[in-house]
């Protein structure tokens, strides 16, 4: 049984400042955070061989992709980082896993109460929308592993992105990592103890594999509002693209592989204007 994992940061128990999960921070708190993204990220691993697994693939999904310490990964999993991944936060997905877990995930832009809440970036993204339907990460990167035939099996992260789970994925299993009291404050359990029931939710979620796989009807229509319409500007240049206003940018595909590849197209065309 191969089972795919997916680690971004902001949902990861403990973290609330934005130094903390900014890899050109120069503090020890980034440091810090790595640290525990990686145990926290150990722990799913760990259930997941638990449950049987023959072989686990760890995506680095956070900024450029170099936050989990390889050196205190669990040494069973393999790790996928690098900057350019052509699947983002999914890199390294095929048809060939069994099923999907998502450590450390975060509400979509817009989303509150929520921690850090975006879809891919504040600074770009004000609103992401497939098939009319407001998407985050948490379903964006669902809908690509629906398309490989993969049911995402369990999410963490705070109250609201298991929400946003619950809502996208039937019958996924979730754990709330931190309550969520606003963007930017939280409270939290023990982190060894939220460890052990990640570690025994993932279990049983991966036995289970209950979870309804979340599939896309396609042809797609992905609809990006950006921050600033320049960003617009930017991305309109990219074929098979649509200017919907000032700000929103319609993107018409015939599957969702392509989609899911366009959008991140657009995107890096904006953030050359942003950064």
């Amino acid at each position: 049984m191969k089972v795919f994992v997916s680690v971004d940061m902001e949902g990861i128990t403990g973290v609330a400042f934005t130094d903390e999960i900014d890899p050109s921070s120069k503090k020890e708190d980034y440091r810090k955070a790595c640290e525990m993204m990686t145990r926290e990220a150990n722990a799913a691993i760990e259930g997941a061989f638990e449950c049987g697994a023959d072989s686990v693939l760890v995506c680095d999904a956070h900024a450029e992709g170099r936050n989990i310490i390889p050196e205190l990964l669990e040494p069973r999993a393999e790790l996928v980082r690098g900057e350019f991944r052509p699947f983002g936060m999914m890199e390294g997905i095929d048809g060939g896993f069994d099923c999907a877990l998502f450590i450390g995930y975060h509400g979509r832009a817009g989303a509150d109460p929520a921690v850090m809440p975006h879809s891919y970036s504040s600074r770009i993204i004000f609103r992401l929308k497939v098939n009319g339907a407001e998407f985050g990460e948490t379903a964006l990167n669902a809908a690509l592993a629906g398309r490989f035939g993969i049911p995402v099996v369990f999410v963490s992260g705070d109250q609201t992105v298991c929400r946003e789970a619950e809502n996208a994925i039937h019958g996924v299993s979730t754990h709330i990592t931190k309550k969520a009291l606003s963007a930017g404050s939280i409270s939290f359990e023990n982190i060894k103890r939220t460890h052990q029931a990640i570690k025994e939710k993932v279990r049983e979620a991966v036995r289970m594999r209950s979870a309804r796989i979340l599939r896309v009807v396609e042809p797609v229509t992905v609809e990006l509002e950006f921050v600033r319409p320049i960003y617009a500007d930017a991305a309109s240049m990219m074929p098979s693209t649509e200017r919907k206003d000032s700000r929103t940018l319609l993107i018409k595909v015939q599957d969702y592989v392509t989609a899911y590849k366009a959008f991140r197209a657009a995107f890096n065309l904006a953030y050359h204007f942003a950064y």
